[in-house]
């Protein structure tokens, strides 16, 4: 697995986006948090959210399922996560596992097409097939970039020339913000 990472302040006074990856003898964990629109401290409350939970999930070693994990990590960070968004994304062994509160959304770039796997609020897992690319980003992506765009610029991207899907999309939310652009951070991993 390849990781790629990139991330814009947008027109905000701050970024209170906050990510982290990490990589386990079992997967990836990727986690993307929001601080709550403005909120006082959004990004050292998204910190302390991604902190706690990257905590607990580890200290959750020897539970056998990654959904199960992810639902307990989750439900650990409850009071942390109040008015803040979290994706929690685990990768192994060719499946996707994820947890979500909020818009955050991920996506999936596979042989031309883009599949939206979250809803809001939700958890699900999803099979990888080689040459999947996995978007794990805020909800500042899809504020400034349809879905058609996000599919065109992922078609102009070498990615067997080392081209960064995540740093490609960043600088096309660069190129048609607006006034008021959210915050915008993209983490690409491209399954083998």
């Amino acid at each position: 697995m390849k990781a790629g990472i990139a991330q814009w302040i947008g027109s905000r006074a701050k970024q209170e986006d906050v990510y982290r990856v990490k990589f386990y003898p079992a997967g990836l964990l990727v986690l993307v948090a929001e601080g709550g629109q403005g909120a006082s401290c959004g990004e050292l409350r998204s910190a302390g959210l991604i902190n706690s939970f990257e905590a607990t999930f580890s200290e959750l070693a020897d539970y056998p399922l990654v959904t199960e994990k992810l639902r307990q990590a989750f439900t650990s960070t409850a009071e942390v996560a109040d008015s803040l968004s979290l994706l929690a994304v685990f990768i192994s062994n060719g499946t996707i596992s994820w947890i979500c509160s909020g818009e955050s959304p991920l996506l999936l770039w596979r042989r031309g097409e883009l599949l939206h796997l979250n809803v809001r609020h939700a958890q699900g897992a999803y099979s990888l097939m080689p040459g999947d690319c996995i978007l794990v980003a805020s909800d500042g992506l899809l504020s400034l970039l349809t879905s058609g765009k996000v599919s065109d610029v992922l078609l102009t991207i070498p990615v067997e020339l080392g081209g960064s899907p995540a740093v490609s999309l960043v600088q096309a939310c660069r190129e048609f913000a607006e006034e008021n652009a959210d915050n915008v951070t993209v983490v690409s991993v491209s399954w083998p």
